[in-house]
């Protein structure tokens, strides 16, 4: 194998490894995506409860009986 193969050689194999790894950040960069949607779900509903709760406080209900 001459030099100039060899620096082929080196030079796929840093391009592959590369590659791996910007493969297994975009998975870790999904995986998080995922978690904050889940997550920002979450807040909605509990930021829409709290305005049922807010409202009904204003009703004069008592919010803290759970019929």
């Amino acid at each position: 194998m001459t030099e100039f193969q060899g620096q082929i050689v080196a030079l796929s194999t840093r391009a592959a490894s590369h590659a791996t790894a910007a493969a297994a950040a975009q998975a870790e960069l999904r995986k998080r995506d995922t978690i904050i949607n889940a997550q920002a779900e979450e807040i909605a509903a509990l930021k829409e409860e709290i305005e049922g709760l807010k409202g009904e406080a204003k009703a004069g209900k008592n919010v803290f009986r759970k019929d």
